[in-house]
């Protein structure tokens, strides 16, 4: 737990009241961790790509990711959680924060990061990290030009065209995020430059200003 432990507990036991069944269940607390409740099926890794479930890449896996993003976001939208801002982000939603069955996405989690924000913030991580711009794991380009428009389609209110500006701003505002941790000297953040994070957001920007053209076709 942390100084966002407070916040994330609220969040979650709200979409609990709220009926969204999206989310794990704050059970409660032990000493520094948290206690929640087990979200059973295929969490993708990252860094083993060959162990990624195919549903993850598919048409069935982006559609339903998205939609429950949505849904995620119109539950929030007007929260006394979000405050003055649109809606309470994730903050990281990406296929490795993603719980998957036979018929797709079904859940998320990993809410450390959740704060009131804007829809497009989320939906535009969302996008770079589902369909994996620039990423090793990534189907071919074709593959990821079709996922574009399912996403935009299952989201309902962004066109390609939006996602793929939005994705932008995501990488660099995650970089930014990354150059400042790295500069403040916070462990985690050194920890994850170490591993070559700075070297893969650069190469995910490049790889997106390269091929955006191509996605939109």
């Amino acid at each position: 737990m942390g100084s966002h432990t407070p916040f994330v507990h609220e969040l979650l036991r709200y979409l609990e009241d709220q009926g969204f069944d999206g989310s794990p269940r704050v059970l409660g607390t032990e000493g520094d961790e948290e206690i929640l409740t087990y979200v059973d099926g295929h969490v993708p890794i990252e860094v083993a790509p060959e162990t990624i479930s195919e549903v993850v890449v598919a048409d069935v896996g982006v559609r339903s990711a998205f939609l429950l993003i949505r849904r995620y976001h119109d539950i929030t939208t007007g929260s006394e959680l979000a405050g003055v801002e649109e809606v309470v982000r994730h903050g990281d939603l990406s296929p490795w924060n993603t719980v998957y069955d036979d018929d797709g996405a079904f859940a998320f989690i990993d809410w450390d990061n959740a704060r009131p924000g804007a829809r497009d913030e989320d939906v535009g991580y969302a996008t770079w990290r589902y369909l994996m711009l620039g990423s090793p794991a990534a189907p071919p380009l074709q593959v990821q030009r079709r996922l574009l428009r399912v996403a935009a389609e299952a989201y309902g209110t962004r066109s390609p065209v939006d996602l793929l500006g939005h994705a932008a701003h995501a990488q660099s505002a995650q970089r930014a995020a990354f150059e400042a941790g790295h500069a403040d000297g916070d462990p985690r953040i050194e920890r994850l430059v170490g591993l070559g994070a700075l070297d893969f957001i650069t190469g995910a920007q490049q790889w997106l200003a390269d091929h955006r053209n191509e996605l939109l076709r």
